[in-house]
């Protein structure tokens, strides 16, 4: 662990944390399943998919198709949700796990594993990484081929706290991936607004976040090989909301 990520710890208390968990929980948990089919979230969902479909074909996220070979390729889709991305890369992946606070999310995420047919191969349960648990230190939940964690890391105190405890669960030459919004500053796009009357305002650290930001967390975390791009276009969001975003893919390995 470095000095740095020394400090951070010192500076955010578990107790600072717990009270963000709990608050983001609280959010989610109230949140109804009809959230999925408001337009554009729908359409940020079609488009996440389509773009992990195609970073998979070119092979970049440690993935293989999950009827070849002997060993189940494994994933971790942390703050799953429904499981938009378990989805999307389910066909690279033997042995899918989803952990989200929320066990709503979690129940819904079952649910659509079920009417997909993906049952056998994805499931997800109640967990939070920050705090950590008995049931998170059992063998299920280490040695990753690939940890994805989509449109979450806005909700996460300590951003870099969390890619430091995503990457000690990936195996050797496993590959983290993280997608979320490019800041303002660095995308061009107006930032969101409305903040102060949303009911998510109080489960948000931040909208946006920098490539060097990113890099940094992930070099302290002890991974290697970073790369960042941008979706290939820019995201529907609401006007009321400041208009169309702009998101990122970053993502590093693990070395072996």
């Amino acid at each position: 662990m470095t000095h740095a990520h020394a400090d951070r710890e010192q500076r955010h208390s578990h107790h600072d944390a717990d009270d963000f968990g709990v608050r983001n929980k609280a959010h989610f948990d109230k949140l109804s399943a009809d959230i999925w089919n408001i337009p554009w979230i729908k359409a940020l969902g079609e488009q996440i998919t389509q773009e992990l479909k195609k970073e998979a074909e070119t092979g970049g996220l440690n993935t293989k198709p999950s009827n070849e070979g002997t060993r189940a390729y494994r994933m971790l889709d942390y703050a799953c949700g429904n499981g938009v991305v378990s989805r999307a890369l389910a066909p690279y992946f033997g042995d899918i796990q989803g952990l989200d606070i929320s066990s709503e999310m979690v129940d819904q995420y079952n649910k659509l594993a079920e009417k997909s047919d993906l049952s056998n191969q994805m499931r997800a349960n109640v967990g939070d990484l920050i705090k950590g648990s008995d049931q998170l230190d059992a063998p299920a939940y280490s040695g990753f081929d690939l940890i994805a964690m989509s449109m979450a890391l806005h909700h996460v105190e300590d951003p870099a706290l969390m890619i430091q405890r995503l990457s000690e669960r990936l195996s050797k030459g496993g590959v983290l991936l993280i997608i979320d919004w490019v800041s303002p500053a660095e995308s061009g796009c107006r930032a969101f607004t409305g903040m102060h009357n949303h009911p998510a305002r109080h489960t948000v650290s931040r909208m946006g976040f920098e490539k060097k930001e990113l890099d940094a967390w992930f070099a302290d975390a002890g991974l290697e090989s970073f790369t960042w791009r941008w979706a290939a276009d820019r995201s529907p969001a609401p006007e009321d909301q400041g208009g169309d975003k702009q998101m990122f893919f970053a993502k590093a390995t693990r070395p072996f």
